[in-house]
């Protein structure tokens, strides 16, 4: 399984850029230094350059088939995928529609299943805790997005009117985050 898709999206020019303007980003009012850079959010940007649309879709498509297949394998669930990429805002509208989807279905033990990492205080494990806030970063400057802590998740299934919820951390720095 090569990660080489990943890599080619993460180091192509235009997502680097960004990184160049974030302390520009501090002192406006735009939503990302992609944004401050660019003049446009991430998607309007791919929507519009044929080769970073092609880069970032084939790295989704390597990452999601690779999480699912093993969330699939470990937890035989039903397998529904919530982007770190989104505000808190964009995240509740997400949930809110799972939320409605899987109301038919509540008598049937309906469940939106997440494959997220979540934030943690990795004080024994470095590396984690260094991959957590590089992928943070990541989230903040190419999108409108972050990487969430247990409690921030807990606020937003609430937001969203969801009760229950387990993190269950079977996939290295991925955890799955199962909703009831």
């Amino acid at each position: 399984m090569s990660t080489a898709p990943l890599a080619l999206a993460l180091l192509y020019p235009i997502m680097m850029d960004p990184w160049h303007h974030v302390s520009e980003w501090f002192q406006n009012e735009s939503p990302s230094p992609f944004d401050t850079k660019h003049g446009m959010s991430f998607w309007e940007y791919a929507s519009t350059e044929q080769m970073l649309n092609q880069l970032f879709n084939d790295a989704m498509a390597r990452d999601a088939w690779f999480y699912s297949s093993l969330a699939i394998k470990e937890c035989k669930h039903v397998f529904e995928w919530i982007p770190h990429d989104w505000s808190d805002e964009e995240c509740v509208k997400l949930l809110e529609k799972c939320k409605e989807s899987i109301i038919p279905s509540k008598g049937k033990g309906g469940k939106v299943i997440i494959a997220e990492m979540v934030v943690a205080d990795n004080k024994e494990d470095h590396k984690a805790t260094k991959t957590q806030l590089f992928f943070d970063m990541l989230m903040m400057v190419d999108h409108n997005g972050k990487e969430r802590t247990e409690k921030e998740w807990a606020k937003l299934f609430s937001t969203t009117g969801f009760t229950n919820y387990k993190i269950t951390t079977s996939l290295g720095l991925r955890y799955v985050t199962t909703r009831i």
